[in-house]
């Protein structure tokens, strides 16, 4: 078996690191875009679950009011 010099060793560790680079910043975009639609999704439940209280409905229905009576 030959042995690998420290040169030829030191080329082939950069050119692994240069081949695996963009894989890794690949998985980097995709992990933070999974994170943002967690967080979508979470906050999209939240809106859902969450009791509407009697202010935000007196608040919606002035408003259609106000709009009526301008017409």
């Amino acid at each position: 078996m030959k042995k690998i010099s420290h040169k030829n060793r030191a080329r082939l560790v950069i050119a692994a690191l240069v081949a695996v680079a963009p894989l890794a910043l690949t998985a980097c975009n995709t992990v933070s875009g999974v994170g943002e639609d967690l967080q979508e999704t979470s906050d999209n439940t939240k809106k859902v679950f969450t009791p509407k209280s009697t202010s935000d409905a007196g608040s919606k229905s002035s408003t259609s009011n106000d709009t009526t009576a301008s017409r």
